[in-house]
């Protein structure tokens, strides 16, 4: 394929991912994603002291020195997370049986661009998301005791039940070598968008210091610059050492949920710090470890607890009583031929979501713990390469009480499976 034919495919390919990039939806450590394109899917999101390809950027920015010459990669995932509620014993605030949320599969794009300015030097640039607030449980009705005090549907009363959380980072890279490190810099321009629906009880039942911006007001949108920086220590020639940390990301407010989320509306995304290594025993296979911590308590309407006695909306008011994540990845890639090179991860996290706040998380059951990876890629020659990701989450569950009636007791759960693929385009030094 000459490089002409594969600036148009890419071009068209690179216009497809930003007309679908408002989709963006995962939900796998928290709401971060385990890995952002096909090549980091597959091995369980470690990596990042070994970058290789353009998308790599996402997880350290110092490693696009790694890339050669110049390249675009392209990498669509397949999201099928199946999330349940269940109200056993007696009905309560929310509701009696179980039930599935409607929407289980989403498109997710991922586009990265890379370039060597010398040997010393490069920069690139990437769009990724993140996101995984995404659902909608059906409205069902319910009788008039249940819902007082005009009656209602749903789980809370107020029809169809859901939220939509979408998070798309756009990242400039400069990544140049000092000595035995590679540094690389990446400002970030971040997006978000936000519905809330069906919170009908709470709107109405007095829980809210702005009723009228809590639930129902269509899709909000917010935006904010971060940034994030790495640092690659190259030991030797079999083992590397990095350090990533991404800043916490001031937001603006979502003035159409300033009665739902803390301090009015502020929906600010958390910062992130990831500790990686490398290594390779032979000159065929590499083995990868990183620990990532996403600290959630930096932002009050996702980590305050859901019982605080002040009302939504508030300085400090309740949110989702989420805790920080630890997320420990493990990755092993063994190149068998000159054209296939097969990759398998595994990879734990904490649960964000304890027993005494499972009442709101109904909205975003961010539970899932482990992830199983495997993937391939496929040398197309040219420095083009196809890559296939595939990630199975087990199904993980939190009961807690309900609200206003203890004998009322509500599950969450949740499983996932991905699929990936990715295709990168070699454009020459």
């Amino acid at each position: 394929m000459n490089l002409l034919t594969k600036g148009k495919l890419a071009a068209a390919a690179v216009g497809l991912v930003f007309a679908v990039s408002p989709q963006i939806t995962t939900a796998t450590e928290g709401y971060f994603a385990h890995g952002w394109g096909a090549r980091h899917m597959a091995l369980a999101g470690a990596g990042s002291a070994n970058v290789t390809d353009a998308s790599g950027q996402a997880h350290n920015p110092a490693g696009l020195l790694n890339v050669d010459g110049s390249e675009i990669n392209l990498a669509f995932s397949l999201f099928n997370p199946n999330r349940t509620y269940t109200g056993s014993v007696a009905p309560g605030f929310s509701a009696f049986g179980k039930y599935e949320s409607n929407s289980n599969l989403f498109l997710i794009p991922n586009f990265a661009y890379s370039s060597k300015i010398d040997d010393e030097s490069a920069w690139g640039i990437s769009l990724y998301g993140n996101g995984g607030m995404n659902t909608d449980y059906p409205a069902f009705d319910r009788s008039l005791p249940d819902c007082p005090p005009v009656g209602g549907n749903g789980v809370y009363c107020g029809g169809s039940l859901g939220v939509d959380l979408v998070q798309v980072f756009l990242q400039g890279t400069y990544a140049f070598k000092a000595g035995d490190f590679s540094i690389g810099l990446s400002p970030i321009i971040a997006f978000q968008s936000f519905e809330a629906r069906g919170l009908g009880a709470f709107a109405a039942g007095g829980f809210s210091s702005d009723p009228a911006n809590f639930t129902n007001n269509d899709h909000d949108n917010s935006n904010g610059i971060g940034a994030k920086i790495g640092i690659t220590y190259h030991a030797s020639d079999e083992m590397n050492i990095s350090l990533v940390y991404q800043s916490e990301i001031d937001m603006s407010e979502f003035s159409s949920y300033a009665g739902l989320f803390a301090d009015g509306g502020d929906f600010d995304i958390p910062s992130m710090v990831t500790l990686g290594t490398s290594f390779k025993p032979s000159d065929d296979v590499s083995v990868m470890l990183d620990v990532r911590q996403i600290y959630y308590t930096d932002v009050g309407s996702v980590s305050n607890p859901g019982n605080v006695p002040l009302l939504f909306g508030m300085a400090n008011g309740p949110g989702f009583g989420w805790d920080d994540v630890t997320a420990v990845k493990v990755g092993v890639e063994w190149k068998t031929s000159e054209t296939m090179t097969w990759r398998l991860g595994i990879a734990s996290n904490d649960n964000p979501i304890g027993s005494d706040d499972v009442n709101l998380n109904i909205l975003a059951p961010g539970v899932v713990t482990k992830h199983f990876t495997t993937g391939f890629e496929l040398d197309l020659g040219d420095g083009d390469a196809f890559e296939f990701a595939f990630t199975y989450v087990p199904n993980e569950s939190v009961q807690g009480r309900g609200l206003q009636v203890p004998e009322h007791i509500v599950t969450i759960d949740m499983d996932q499976l991905i699929l990936g693929a990715s295709w990168t385009f070699n454009l020459g030094d």
